[in-house]
C-alpha cells in the first residue's frame, strides 16, 4: 500500500502495475457529502488497464502526494481486506482530495491488490489568502 503511494507521489504511477494481480479491478467512486456506495467515475479491469490509467495520471502533470491513514487490515489465509483513509495534496496547487480505500488482496508469491476501490469524499481547493473561512 505504501509502495503504491510512493510511486504515485514520485510521478511513476505505471510502476504500481506489479502491485496488482493480473485480473485486478481498480474503481474510482465519488460520494461527495452523501451516503451509500457513491457514483462510479471510472473502473479498470486487468493489470494492463490499471497500468495505463495510473501511468496516464502521472503523465498528466496532476502530481499527488497521497497520505494514507487509519489503515486496518484483516487477513484470512491467502486473502486479506483493508480500509484506509487518504488525504492527497495536488503538488502544483495545494488543493486537497479526501477519500477512502477499500482494498482486497491475494497472496501470489507476495501480497497483491486484487480489488482497489477509492471513494472520493471531498475535493477542497486551497483557500485564497484573506478569503473568509468556511467555518465562520
Amino acid at each position: 500500500m505504501h509502495v503504491y503511494a510512493l510511486n504515485i507521489r514520485s510521478g511513476n504511477g505505471a510502476a504500481c502495475a506489479p502491485l496488482f494481480t493480473e485480473d485486478a479491478v481498480f474503481e474510482v467512486r465519488e460520494r461527495l457529502g452523501g451516503v451509500g456506495p457513491g457514483r462510479t467515475r471510472s473502473k479498470f479491469t486487468g493489470r494492463a488497464a490499471i497500468k495505463t490509467y495510473l501511468g496516464d495520471g502521472a503523465a498528466s502533470q496532476t502530481r499527488l502526494c497521497p497520505l494514507i491513514q487509519n489503515l486496518i487490515i484483516r487477513v484470512s489465509g491467502h486473502q486479506a481486506a483493508s480500509t484506509s483513509a487518504m488525504v492527497a495534496f495536488m503538488l502544483a496547487t495545494g488543493d486537497r482530495i479526501i477519500g477512502e480505500y477499500e482494498d482486497s488482496f491475494r497472496f501470489q508469491q507476495e501480497w497483491r491488490f486484487c480489488s482497489r476501490i477509492f471513494t472520493i469524499l471531498g475535493q477542497y481547493p486551497i483557500r485564497a489568502e484573506g478569503a473568509p473561512s468556511e467555518n465562520r
